[in-house]
């Protein structure tokens, strides 16, 4: 299935089915539901992401029994504290620099159980190109250039942030995104980049 902000990627749908993924799951800045399917088989899942247009098309992809709700990842969450089992996030920490990543992390740790799985992506050498050739700047989120960090800078940022917060790394893996055509506020662009895949659990 293709959903608006690209294919599942074979490297995060093989290590979701290696992982003992059960109980309350929270998916966070959900979208239309990359992955979802992965996580509704196994788990009781909360969607949750800032845009409801996104919530309805996720509803129209993804079938099962799960929960949504509208929340924005940059403010607190609407749940109590060790609350979730697990949580997933993909295609939206690249969009943040350190100092809110520091607070989304943080928060995630909040509404987590002791020993729980935090599983996520961070793109990383992001290229969108339209069809001029000129390269797309993303300017989603409060009209800021976003960081588009290289894999080195990302790496960096993750580990410290993930130790800051008491999430032991598990696994780290640097994967890439073929060329994909998308659409972008009206605009066709093809986009590419890198990204790491990291598994990491509470440790304290």
């Amino acid at each position: 299935m293709k959903f608006k902000w690209g294919e599942e990627e074979q490297e995060t749908l093989k290590l979701l089915s290696k992982l003992d993924i059960h109980g309350k799951w929270v998916n966070l800045a959900c979208g239309d539901g990359r992955f979802m399917n992965s996580l509704v088989k196994r788990a009781q899942v909360t969607a949750f992401d800032f845009d409801k247009n996104e919530l309805i098309d996720l509803k129209k992809n993804i079938k099962g029994q799960y929960t949504v709700k509208i929340a924005d990842i940059t403010e607190q969450l609407p749940f109590k504290e060790i609350e979730f089992d697990g949580a997933f996030c993909t295609g939206t920490f690249h969009l943040f620099y350190d100092k809110m990543l520091d607070k989304i992390f943080g928060e995630t740790k909040r509404i987590l159980k002791p020993t729980s799985l935090f599983v996520f992506d961070f793109a990383t050498d992001l290229k969108r190109t339209l069809p001029s050739g000129k390269e797309l700047e993303d300017t989603y989120f409060g009209g800021d250039k976003e960081p588009n960090y290289t894999a080195a800078e990302a790496k960096i940022v993750i580990k410290q942030i993930l130790k800051k917060h008491g999430f032991k790394l598990k696994s780290m893996i640097k994967a890439k995104v073929p060329k994909e055509e998308l659409k972008y506020k009206g605009q066709d662009y093809t986009f590419n980049c890198n990204f790491w895949l990291v598994e990491a659990k509470i440790s304290k």
